[in-house]
């Protein structure tokens, strides 16, 4: 029997964009050296 699982993460509105910088290491996170890889996936080829 297949069961289903979901989960959702939310924040404080406004925190998305500098979660984003933080992964990504731009910004003001730019300074810290420990990213190895980004990239995007499952985006549209216009986005």
């Amino acid at each position: 029997m297949a069961s289903f699982h979901h989960c959702l993460k939310s924040g404080k509105k406004g925190t998305a964009a500098n979660h984003a910088a933080y992964i990504t290491r731009q910004g003001k996170h730019g300074h810290r050296e420990d990213l190895v890889c980004t990239g995007h996936g499952n985006m549209p080829a216009w986005a």
